[in-house]
């Protein structure tokens, strides 16, 4: 287990370090920097949803369940997740019922 857990880390390390290179060429800046402060926002949200559930002291469904909720809040929160997305996400699931109707 924390010989996958440790692989999936180094291989996470290794992309962001590349990523965050990548950012400093000013060629490539414009591009490559607002990815990495989303994937930051992104990162933050699931680690204060970790941190949540880990301290919440509840059983494991309702960690789960708030893990989930709080994730959701610090998407909202870090400007990930705005009304363009929900848009989206309703247009996606307006065209499946749709479709298998």
């Amino acid at each position: 287990w924390y010989g996958e857990l440790g692989a999936a880390g180094a291989f996470l390390a290794t992309s962001f370090a590349s990523q965050v290179a990548l950012s400093l060429i000013p060629a490539t800046a414009e591009y490559v920097r607002p990815l990495v402060l989303s994937v930051l926002r992104v990162s933050g949200s699931v680690a204060a949803a970790v941190v949540a559930a880990r301290w919440s002291g509840l059983p494991a469904a309702s960690a789960t369940a708030l893990a989930l909720a709080f994730y959701a809040l610090a998407l909202v929160a870090s400007g990930v997740w705005n009304r363009e997305e929900l848009k989206f996400v309703r247009s996606v699931l307006a065209s499946a019922r749709t479709r298998s109707a």
